[in-house]
């Protein structure tokens, strides 16, 4: 049992040794706590390992820290680690915390760091035991876009769950109806196979540069299939 209640921004959250519980717990608690400390509000760095542990403290005990799920590709992973990397990949990802330097981030300042978006993450997950590093790419559009090939397709990637990330990044959407995702592939990798796949679509001038954000590419299904094929075989 958690030694207190999990709450939540979202509500209360049942502890589950999953890769589901670490996000939300990730998402929807720790990080909203880091955002109200003092270390955070100061815009000076601060170390976020050892926050991220304090507050996982109040909630979990040691054991209930350490269990291991099944990830995708058969290798266990500890709820903590997975916390820990959620906290990292997913306040990078919406722009709350800013990676500095191994082990600091900041509040962001909008300042250039001399890093692209995932670099200082998988520096760090580099070193560390077992990172979870495998997620899904994926391909969606709306029903109305779809209408002679190649048409407009985003390509994103996630480390959960694909219906409820792209969900997610349609939240709110009135332009379209419900998104329509065309396939998702399981990869290692995760985020270097997705930038490498979206920089060669780029390259062969597929990209879509007056769509909102940098994922949307006028192509086919065939093609991303064909490209995701050479990515793999040249990132073994």
């Amino acid at each position: 049992m958690p030694l207190q209640p999990i709450e939540t921004t979202t509500g209360p959250l049942d502890y589950t040794v999953s890769s589901r519980f670490s996000y939300r717990f990730s998402r929807y608690l720790v990080l909203p706590r880091i955002t109200e400390s003092d270390e955070f509000k100061s815009g000076q760095p601060f170390q976020l390992s050892p926050m991220i542990q304090a507050i996982t403290n109040e909630y979990l005990t040691q054991d209930e820290q350490q269990a291991t799920y099944l990830r995708p590709n058969g290798n266990p992973e500890s709820v903590f680690d997975s916390i820990r990397w959620y906290v990292r990949f997913v306040g990078r990802e919406n722009n709350v915390i800013e990676f500095v330097e191994r082990g600091w981030y900041r509040m962001p300042s909008g300042e250039p760091t001399g890093l692209g978006n995932e670099d200082g993450i998988d520096e760090e997950i580099a070193e560390e035991t077992g990172p979870a590093t495998d997620g899904w790419i994926y391909a969606f559009t709306f029903p109305e876009l779809i209408k002679n090939e190649p048409f407009p397709i985003k390509i994103g990637m996630t480390i959960r769950d694909v219906e409820e990330r792209v969900a997610d990044q349609c939240k709110g959407s009135a332009i379209f109806s419900p998104p329509k995702i065309l396939k998702s592939w399981q990869v290692q990798k995760v985020s270097l196979t997705e930038r490498t796949i979206q920089n060669l679509l780029k390259l062969s001038g597929q990209w879509k540069s007056e769509a909102p954000g940098t994922e949307w590419f006028v192509t086919t299904l065939a093609e991303i299939e064909r490209v995701l094929g050479i990515v793999q075989r040249e990132t073994r």
